[in-house]
């Protein structure tokens, strides 16, 4: 029985592990994608905690934020959260970047309008807090540094 690979159809009945469901191919680009996502999420990190503290950890349109932001989950662990979200105000997938000048802070309400298009991007635009040259410097520095102390290593 011929067997296929999910993603393109190619056949895989030659693959010696009998569980196999993707080809070589399809299995080199799904791990390259992981590995992006990651490096994407861990460069996200600092960027991430400049636009809770840019906004005071509250909504840009309405300033809701969630309680004290400790919660509990069903088995007792704390978890820190204030509710808002990040919002890429131009999509990643549109050829938005993780900078500043393109995240804004939104409760789930207003998050859910801007993804929907209820909210334009200009409207969205018009509730952002102007990044302070400090801020956008400090930012610079940071990205000069990385970049000048690997290749020293190397």
């Amino acid at each position: 029985m011929e067997k296929l690979c999910i993603d393109c159809q190619v056949n895989i009945s030659h693959r010696p592990h009998p569980n196999s469901v993707r080809c070589e191919k399809c299995l080199r680009k799904r791990n390259a994608n992981y590995e992006r996502l990651i490096l994407r999420k861990k460069e996200m990190k600092d960027i991430r905690q400049k636009v809770y503290v840019l906004y005071n950890y509250r909504c840009a349109v309405c300033g809701w934020q969630a309680s004290n932001g400790r919660f509990k989950d069903k088995r007792g662990k704390t978890i820190h959260s204030n509710g808002c979200e990040i919002h890429h105000i131009i999509e990643v997938s549109a050829g938005g970047k993780d900078e500043m000048d393109n995240l804004i802070l939104l409760c789930p309400n207003h998050h859910k309008l801007a993804d929907l298009g209820i909210m334009t991007e200009e409207e969205v635009r018009g509730y952002q807090i102007e990044v302070p040259l400090a801020h956008k410097l400090t930012f610079i520095k940071e990205e000069y540094e990385k970049v000048f102390s690997t290749k020293r290593r190397k």
